[in-house]
C-alpha cells in the first residue's frame, strides 16, 4: 500500500470515523496489511481522534477483519492504550500492597509483633502467588517460623 492511499485512508477515517470501516470491512483487512508502525500510526489516530464507544467498535471491526490468531494479539496489543496499561499495572501493584498490609496485619494481630526482617521481606515481595501463599500459612501457623517468611 502506497502513502497516499495511508493518507486517503486516514483523511477518509477522520471524517467518517467508524463508518469507514464499517461500510468496507476490506479497509480494515488493507489497514491490517501495514507494517507494524504504520499500524501503530492507525491505532494512535484511533485512540486520539475518536471517543471512548467508537473506540471500542473500531477495535472490534478491525480485531474481527484480522486473519490469524498470532496477528489478531499483535493488534489487540497495539489497541492497549498507555493509560489502559498503567491501570492494569495500578491494580495490580494495589493487589500487592493490599495483600502485603493484611498479612503484616494479621502477623501482628496473631503473635503480636512482627520483626523488622519479616516486614521487610513481606514488602519487598511483588509475587502474588508467594504473598498468597504465605497468607495461607500465616492463617494455621502457631508461630512465624511455621510461615517460612523469607526475603525473595
Amino acid at each position: 500500500m502506497n502513502q497516499s492511499r495511508i493518507e486517503q485512508i486516514v483523511r477518509h477515517f477522520r471524517e467518517n470515523g467508524l463508518k469507514l470501516l464499517l461500510e468496507n470491512p476490506a479497509n480494515a483487512r488493507e489497514l491490517l496489511g501495514l507494517t507494524t508502525t504504520r499500524l501503530s500510526y492507525i491505532q494512535a489516530l484511533v485512540y486520539h481522534d475518536r471517543k471512548e464507544p467508537e473506540r471500542d467498535g473500531l477495535r472490534e471491526t478491525i480485531l474481527k477483519s484480522v486473519q490469524t490468531d498470532e496477528r489478531r494479539r499483535e493488534v489487540e496489543t497495539m489497541f492497549r492504550s498507555g493509560a489502559e496499561a498503567l491501570r492494569e499495572e495500578g491494580r495490580e501493584e494495589g493487589a500487592i500492597r493490599a495483600l502485603q498490609q493484611t498479612l503484616v496485619n494479621l502477623l501482628r494481630c496473631k503473635f503480636g509483633r512482627v520483626s523488622r526482617a519479616t516486614e521487610k521481606a513481606i514488602r519487598a515481595t511483588h509475587d502474588l502467588g508467594r504473598l498468597d501463599a504465605w497468607l495461607v500459612r500465616a492463617g494455621t501457623a502457631s508461630t512465624p517460623s511455621e510461615i517460612e517468611i523469607a526475603p525473595p
